[in-house]
């Protein structure tokens, strides 16, 4: 029989199991990933998105010309805009498990598609 005192470090036999409901699944592609590394993934694509075009709509102004991506073949007003479907694309993978961390890509989101279609619609 051990006795072991409060401070002394539990080996991992005597730690509790943890409840089933706070193991976190892990996502297919994304397994390697906890929710909020995924969430930080997101709010980072609607950041470099807004960034992109930025840079695009300066661009455009200092060689007087028009905005006009493709992609696949698809008109894209901004080549910028897969980043603002890949912050909702994070945002609805981690909604999934964890809404307050699906937050922060959903609002990166938001502000990029808000700036990226008044930017369309006005020009």
């Amino acid at each position: 029989m051990t006795h072991t005192t409060p401070d002394a470090p539990q080996t991992q036999d005597e730690q509790a199991p943890r409840p089933a409901h706070e193991k976190a699944k892990r996502l297919g592609l994304f397994r390697h990933f906890s929710y909020g590394t995924i969430s930080a993934i997101g709010l980072g694509a609607a950041g470099i998105g807004l960034g992109s075009l930025g840079l695009e709509v300066l661009m455009a102004k200092l060689l007087s010309e028009s905005y006009g991506g493709t992609m696949l073949g698809l008109p894209f007003p901004f080549i910028s805009m897969p980043l603002g479907m890949c912050a909702i694309f994070m945002a609805i993978l981690v909604a999934r498990q964890d809404m307050k961390l699906a937050m922060w890509p959903a609002t990166g989101a938001v502000l990029y598609w808000a700036t990226a279609l008044t930017i369309w619609i006005t020009t």
